[in-house]
């Protein structure tokens, strides 16, 4: 998703893996920019998971079969042979020619569990400035401040690293406070 103008001069991306508890930030001094969340294999390789075909022939109404493969081990059908796109191993054959040609009603890869999320931050035309990852079951949430605004619910504090300040999260703060206040009083 895109956000901020090029008058707002730049933008902070703030964002959070575990609901809020802690945080990183992007300042880019680059905008617009684009903001996406992906599901991905945090090593970089394609998801793996099971396709599932349901296939048919002149005499057959409906076979239906599945095998292991990765998100781009997509079935290839040639004549009564079906075999992986990934490797050309065979997946499927008949020498039943009188059958006709083996084709398929329904393809479908259904992924295993995800191996996590990724944050990329680019620029409208496509060039990344940012990527962060994480083997986790949920995405981020995050927060796109314009200009020298903070993040809804932050306090803009001096800081002497660039950009020049810091956004902190008042809840979060205030409750390690409170914690903090509660051990101290006891």
């Amino acid at each position: 998703m895109q956000y901020c103008n090029i008058e707002d001069q730049k933008a902070t991306i703030t964002w959070s893996w575990d609901n809020g508890a802690t945080f990183k930030q992007y300042f880019s001094q680059v905008v617009p920019v684009v903001v996406n969340i992906e599901a991905t294999a945090i090593d970089g390789t394609n998801v793996t998971g099971t396709w599932t075909l349901d296939t048919y022939d002149d005499i057959t109404s409906s076979y239906i079969f599945s095998y292991r493969g990765d998100s781009a081990d997509s079935p290839v059908f040639n004549n009564r042979t079906i075999t992986s796109a990934k490797d050309g191993r065979v997946l499927s054959s008949d020498p039943n020619d009188s059958a006709g040609l083996v084709r398929a009603r329904d393809i479908k890869f259904t992924p295993d569990s995800i191996g996590g999320y990724k944050i990329i931050i680019s620029t409208v035309s496509g060039t990344k400035l940012y990527e962060d990852k994480k083997t986790i079951d949920h995405p981020p949430i995050y927060e796109v401040a314009c200009g020298d605004n903070c993040p809804k619910g932050s306090h803009k504090c001096t800081h002497n690293k660039y950009p020049g300040y810091c956004c902190v999260p008042c809840k979060q703060v205030g409750d390690r406070l409170k914690n903090i206040a509660s051990k101290v009083g006891k």
